[in-house]
């Protein structure tokens, strides 16, 4: 194997294992059941939260590439841990929107705080 593809695969393990460890860092403060495709809502959460109070749930699917029907049930999961809220649908009862809660808000800023820039 040449040295440039040495060092490129090098570099890419240093950065995965970054990532791997970040993610420690984040489900260790966040209560128990919040994983990994519960942590990418919050962080959609939390970026669409810059621009509007609410995240469509469909567009929320699409961005973590995960089907509705499971973002619904993380969904649900951050709510019961006090993280976000959503918005049903009068009708039907089935989650239109969803946002951080203040607690979710302080939570994803404060493990973020600790990842670097």
């Amino acid at each position: 194997m040449s040295d440039v593809l040495t060092h490129d695969l090098r570099d890419r393990a240093e950065a995965a294992l970054a990532e791997a460890r970040h993610r420690r860092l984040a489900f260790a403060a966040l209560p128990v059941g919040v994983g990994d495709p519960p942590w990418e809502l919050l962080l959609c959460l939390c970026i669409d939260g810059q621009v509007d109070a609410r995240s469509d749930v469909p567009a929320m699917a699409l961005s973590t590439h995960l089907p509705e029907l499971a973002v619904r049930r993380h969904l649900a999961v951050l709510c019961e841990a006090g993280l976000a809220w959503v918005e049903l649908d009068p009708h039907t009862g089935v989650a239109l929107t969803a946002g951080l809660t203040s607690d979710g808000r302080l939570r994803v800023a404060n493990v973020l705080a600790g990842f670097p820039e």
